[in-house]
This record gives structure tokens, sequence and C-alpha cells, in this order.
């Protein structure tokens, strides 16, 4: 059930940008998670979503000033425990070398500091859909093929 929102000032990525850091999470969050035989794949890659956001430059403040950087949020929600915090530094890296590579310029000072990567981690009964709790046991059974 991963949601990957990335936020980051307008201009930053092409579309074609996007759509790779989209299929990246997708391929990727779901073998974090756990998922990995093709059938189960195709199924969990229905819940795991990626949004854009984009904001004006000038709505980037950094210690209270206007800033031209192009800073990135990439924000990852899942559900509690199901990315380990040994996982989730290995996530970081992994985000950050992905952004970063559609970022760069080759000057490796000029991207120092500009992803952050935050993980959401929702408890049970913290998220739901179609006007329901859903619960990571549903997810599951969703994903696994044994929903009843």
């Amino acid at each position: 059930m991963p949601v990957i929102d990335v936020s980051y000032p307008k201009s930053t990525f092409t579309v074609n940008d996007k759509q790779k850091i989209a299929m990246w999470f997708s391929d990727k969050v779901i073998n974090w998670e756990g998922w990995s035989d093709d059938n189960t794949t195709k199924k969990a890659d229905t819940i795991a979503w990626s949004t854009f956001n984009e904001h004006n430059q000038d709505d980037i403040f950094v210690g209270g000033e206007p800033t031209n950087r192009k800073l990135i949020r990439v924000s990852i929600t899942t559900p509690a425990g199901a990315v380990s915090d040994k996982l989730k530094k290995i996530i970081i890296e992994e985000v950050d070398e992905l952004i970063m590579s559609l970022l760069s310029n080759g000057d490796a000072i000029e991207c120092q500091d500009r992803v952050w990567v935050t993980f959401i981690d929702l408890r049970e009964g913290d998220w739901g859909s179609e006007g329901k709790i859903v619960t990571l046991d549903n997810l599951i059974q969703l994903i696994s093929g044994n929903a009843g």
C-alpha cells in the first residue's frame, strides 16, 4: 500500500522523469514490502500510488529566507512495521541516488542537501478506502488473491 508523494519546484522534472520515478518506486517499494512473485506484484502495483506535487520556487524558504535551490521532498507512506529501520536507511540512499541522477549537473556540492526523504508509518486503523477501515490483513488478502 505504498503511497509516494514527491514535492518539488515547477520545472524540476519532465514528464519522462516523473514516469521514471513512479515506475522505480512501484518496482522498489513492492519489493521492500516483501511482494516478489509476478502475480502478487501485479496486484500490489494497483495500490502503489505516486503523486507529484509541484509548487512555485518562491514558495520555498530555508531558514525563513527565500531560496533558489531546487529542494525535493519525498514522503513514503506504508503500513506501520512494513519497512524496517534498516531498510529505511537503504531506501533513503536509493531515493537520493535516483533523484540526484535526474537533477545532477555534475557538481556534487550543488546537489548536497537537496532531497529529504520522510516515512509515514500508518498504524492499523488509520487508513481506509471505499468508506471503511482497511487493515494490513485486508491488503495481504487482496494482493495474495485470498480476499474473502
